[in-house]
């Protein structure tokens, strides 16, 4: 959740100057995603968007964070006529969740929230990891991840078909990517954090999105030099060696404004973000749409 993330420490001033040559290129013109239904005009606070495997279903979490809401986590279904009136998630609505993300299988949903680890307990005062199991009816119960969460927030999480669940963390006093691996009795195990190939010492790196096969991850930093905006997203290449030193998106999917909750369609060559400008108040996210090629 990267608004969240900006209320958790100070910002450094906006930089960064895209390149003539990059800035040159012709780019496909971002469109709104699900206008009117995803997302909405005015001050509704949309965040981290997943479509099920099959694209059937949609969930999103709503709600200012800043002004002390509670995030709440929203379903549509896709319909003939369009994506339908969303409601709220049978397992969201009573404490804050937020950056749901389905499973490649689309069996399970993963998300972040601030509910009790034990039924009756008080909200958690940071952000842990928790999965719900897709049924027939709906979702399961909520199951909390003890082994990757702590006593920091754990927050987007996103997983590839291995069972290598990759999420953003503030654990070491500043965000970064870190992974854990899904054990043979289906427990997380702790996390480790990736290496300097993504996260750095100087800036954030949070909001990772694995592909499918677990070879591409893109994430987001927030400010790096070479950058566009405030927040850029990024991609890199899992190698038999580690990750490939991160690359910028560049102008057709990064601006000027913060840029960030990457959800990629994978199979359809498609980026979902969210696209905000901080400086301009009756700006307001939204999600938008874009192809990207990866190859």
């Amino acid at each position: 959740m990267h608004r969240l993330c900006l209320t958790l420490s100070l910002a450094a001033a906006l930089a960064g100057v895209a390149p003539a040559s990059l800035a040159a290129k012709k780019c496909p013109e971002p469109q709104v995603f699900a206008p009117g239904v995803i997302s909405r005009p005015g001050n509704n606070w949309e965040s981290r968007l997943t479509l099920s495997p099959d694209r059937s279903v949609a969930l999103w979490t709503v709600g200012n964070f800043f002004a002390g809401e509670q995030l709440t986590i929203l379903m549509s279904h896709a319909t003939k006529q369009g994506w339908s009136e969303p409601v709220v998630a049978s397992f969201s609505g009573t404490y804050s969740d937020v950056d749901t993300v389905f499973s490649p299988d689309g069996k399970t949903v993963y998300f972040s929230s601030l509910r009790p680890v034990t039924a009756g307990g008080e909200p958690r005062a940071d952000f842990d990891l928790w999965r719900v199991s897709v049924t027939s009816n709906g979702f399961g119960t909520p199951v909390h991840l003890a082994g990757p969460s702590t006593d920091a927030n754990e927050l987007y999480p996103s997983i590839d078909r291995h069972g290598n669940l990759y999420f953003g963390s503030d654990r070491d006093a500043q965000w970064d990517v870190w992974r854990s691996a899904r054990q043979a009795n289906g427990t997380f195990s702790t996390a480790s954090k990736l290496s300097t190939a993504v996260n750095t010492d100087d800036y954030w790196e949070f909001n990772p999105e694995i592909s499918p096969n677990g070879k591409t991850l893109l994430f987001v930093s927030l400010l790096r030099p070479e950058g566009y905006g405030w927040g850029d997203i990024y991609r890199t290449n899992l190698r038999s060696d580690g990750f490939t030193p991160a690359a910028n998106l560049g102008p057709c999917v990064n601006s000027n404004a913060d840029d960030y909750h990457p959800t990629m369609l994978w199979d359809e060559g498609e980026l979902i973000y969210l696209r905000n400008f901080i400086e301009d108040p009756d700006w307001y996210p939204d999600f938008f749409i874009i192809p990207v090629d990866l190859d």
